[in-house]
């Protein structure tokens, strides 16, 4: 986890050194490696410091953390790009850097667990519903591939402005924490697949709205209604997936995390390479129904998952 700080570091270093001239191929291996390295270590703590009946308020508090984090982040850098256009990008990255450095610091303070076995060989095991849990995030990676950035670039697109695109992730992350908080407070485990069909079923249909337009407004309320929605899918969801790992084999654990996020990011590329293939070739009048087609992939995800095993004691 501290490589993966680490090289995020990196990267805001490399903007600010190099600046419109940095190249995306570096940027993109910086990022995407610090990704990985990041969030293997995070998965796997999460996993070996939480058990089944924590983890749904975990996932609960780590989404309305990192909701009032996405809310401030945003509406700061929007403001000082807005006000200082100067040195407004390198004054937000240099904030950037300065907070990684100290998540480093921070992350010090981690115990460290030493490993006694060498990892196994990936994609080795048979448990049938770890085999559903790979499927289904795969679904959901190609979901996630679009729309982690798609209503960010229409606001740009609609508006031009930064402190537009800061509003909108404000008030969608305000909304979110709001969610979260809900359902980390009243959702139980034993209404998981209705929480996770509720939430697919409303982030998907809220996707049609791009079919009446693709204005600032229709995109400022897909954004509320996915930010209210997301937190219903997501905490059973993840919740699910670490209980899989844990009735599957506690002694492969690390290989579950890896196998995981690669069929997830397999899943996000495949998206992704499929959205410019169908922004280049087919009429723009294509691209709200492709965005449909991709966001009911979240659904199918759900109707995978709500059939793994999730056996718990009367006492949760």
């Amino acid at each position: 986890m501290r490589i993966g700080i680490l090289l995020h570091a990196l990267f805001y270093a490399l903007v600010l050194w190099k600046g419109s001239q940095a190249s995306p191929y570096w940027m993109g291996l910086l990022l995407g490696s610090g990704a990985g390295f990041y969030w293997y270590g995070y998965n796997l703590l999460s996993l070996r410091e939480t058990d089944t009946k924590l983890r749904g308020e975990f996932g609960s508090w780590t989404g309305m953390l990192s909701s009032l984090a996405t809310m401030a982040a945003p509406l700061l850098s929007g403001f000082l790009i807005a006000s200082v256009r100067e040195i407004g990008y390198p004054l937000v990255f240099s904030l950037s850097l300065a907070f990684f450095a100290w998540a480093f610091l921070i992350s010090q303070r981690l115990v460290t667990n030493e490993e006694s076995e060498l990892p196994a060989p990936i994609f080795c095991r048979r448990h049938p519903n770890w085999n559903r849990v790979l499927l289904g995030n795969f679904f959901q990676g190609i979901r996630e591939g679009v729309f982690v950035f798609f209503a960010s670039i229409m606001v740009v697109m609609a508006t031009g402005s930064e402190w537009a695109l800061g509003k909108f992730t404000a008030v969608n992350a305000l909304f979110s924490t709001v969610s979260f908080f809900a359902v980390g407070k009243l959702l139980r485990w034993y209404w998981y697949n209705e929480s996770m069909l509720i939430g697919s079923f409303v982030s998907t249909g809220a996707i049609a709205l791009f079919l009446f337009g693709q204005n600032y407004r229709t995109i400022m309320l897909y954004g509320i209604i996915t930010a209210i929605f997301t937190p219903f899918f997501l905490v059973p969801f993840a919740a699910r997936v670490f209980h899989v790992i844990d009735e599957a084999h506690e002694r492969y654990e690390r290989e579950y995390v890896v196998e995981r996020e690669i069929v997830l990011n397999g899943g996000r590329v495949l998206s992704i390479i499929a959205f410019i293939s169908t922004y280049r070739f087919l009429p723009r009048e294509w691209i709200a129904t492709y965005l449909l087609l991709v966001g009911s992939m979240q659904i199918l995800a759900v109707l995978i998952l709500r059939n793994v095993g999730f056996r718990l004691k009367k006492s949760f």
